[in-house]
């Protein structure tokens, strides 16, 4: 951290010198950071005197996160107002080849880096040197301003919202411990699609609808019979309520959830995943929204065979970690509908690439080779 930075303490100006108080420059102490993502106000302020008459020092606004470091260890903030703080800070002011809200968003790592050094103190404290030596991942300036930026913008939405709720399963997700697996799909699962279904079998209306890649998670324009439904379910391949069906032509890799509900679906235009255990429907909904198909790219005519899916690699997490993905992206997912909030759909790609396309290192690390695939 010290390469990119520099590590500033604070401290207090004598109490019992009415000169030093209630002046203009924002004092913090460590109980005003919190859940706040900039700090822009103090509750104390002190005077010009004060500054200088204690080991306070003035912070400059906009290249600085505040970080705590007593009990409570880790709290940060990015200062919005040169300020200064007591001695309950080791702040982050960050060199010109570091961005503050890219420090900010991997303030999770770097929080539970500076726990680990302080727990083997006899007061749960932690130096400006120590911060100093701890390590942390950096890219470009610009890889930083758009990674930044786009936590920002999700901070930002969940502020607009005030769903701590919703907050805590952005947390849950970087508790994971990640024991990833990459696995073909073909050995967690095979392909599978319902029994082929002629014209002449169709009418215009009728009990059971009958989807077409055309209408593939919209409205049918043919039915079948429920006699022959109810024989072809019996006998042939069919969709458990969950499975995640994908769209093999035309616009392919587009997903519907199956619901449960009586409907049949055309033979090798839609298929599913019949899968193992492995594998929870929610996640492998989210992992088709980014996977890279293998042996598409660069035919004229895109069509997913069985054999392009099967021979597909992705990223496993165990099951509980999977669930833990799932209901955050899910969160994201539904105010981007609820809110209709078209410019979060970006972020909310962003992050689902981050998830699902890491193996190497835990949520919050940044691996260059993989920020072009991000972003």
């Amino acid at each position: 951290m010290g390469e990119v930075a520099n590590i500033v303490g604070g401290g207090t100006p004598s109490t019992s010198n009415e000169k030093y108080w209630d002046g203009n420059i924002d004092w913090y102490a460590p109980a005003e950071i919190g859940e706040q993502i900039y700090a822009f106000w103090s509750i104390r302020k002190i005077t010009e005197e004060g500054l200088k008459h204690s080991s306070a020092k003035l912070l400059p606004a906009f290249k600085t996160v505040l970080f705590t470091s007593r009990a409570g260890i880790g709290n940060m903030a990015v200062l919005q107002k040169d300020g200064a703080t007591n001695q309950g800070f080791q702040s982050i002011v960050c060199n010109d080849c570091l961005v503050p809200y890219f420090v900010f968003s991997m303030g999770f790592q770097i929080k539970k880096k500076a726990e680990r050094v302080a727990a083997g103190s006899t007061f749960s404290e932690i130096s400006g040197k120590q911060l100093c030596d701890l390590e942390i991942m950096v890219t470009t300036d610009k890889e930083q301003l758009k990674i930044g930026s786009y936590f920002q913008s999700l901070d930002h939405l969940i502020t607009l919202h005030q769903s701590k709720s919703f907050k805590c399963f952005f947390v849950d997700v970087a508790c994971c411990t990640l024991s990833w697996e990459q696995r073909k799909l073909g050995e967690i699962g095979s392909v599978a699609m319902c029994r082929r279904i002629f014209k002449h079998q169709t009418t215009e209306s009728g009990e059971i609808p009958f989807f077409k890649i055309g209408n593939f998670g919209g409205t049918p324009d043919a039915f079948i019979s429920k006699d022959l439904f109810e024989d072809f379910k019996a006998k042939y391949p069919y969709p458990e309520k969950g499975a995640v069906l994908i769209s093999a032509s035309g616009s392919i890799g587009r997903t519907v959830v199956f619901t449960g509900k009586d409907e049949y679906f055309q033979d090798s235009n839609i298929v599913w995943l019949k899968h193992d255990n492995s594998i929870t429907n929610s996640f492998l909904y989210h992992l088709y929204s980014i996977v890279r198909w293998v042996g598409i790219e660069g035919t004229t005519i895109k069509r997913l065979y069985n054999d392009n899916i099967l021979k597909t690699e992705a990223i496993i997490p165990l099951v509980s970690e999977q669930q833990k993905i799932s209901d955050y992206l899910d969160a994201v997912d539904h105010l981007i509908t609820l809110h209709q909030l078209e410019p979060y759909y970006l972020i909310f790609k962003a992050i689902a690439y981050r998830i699902i396309d890491y193996a190497e290192y835990k949520f919050f690390n940044v691996k260059i080779n993989l920020i072009h695939d991000i972003l």
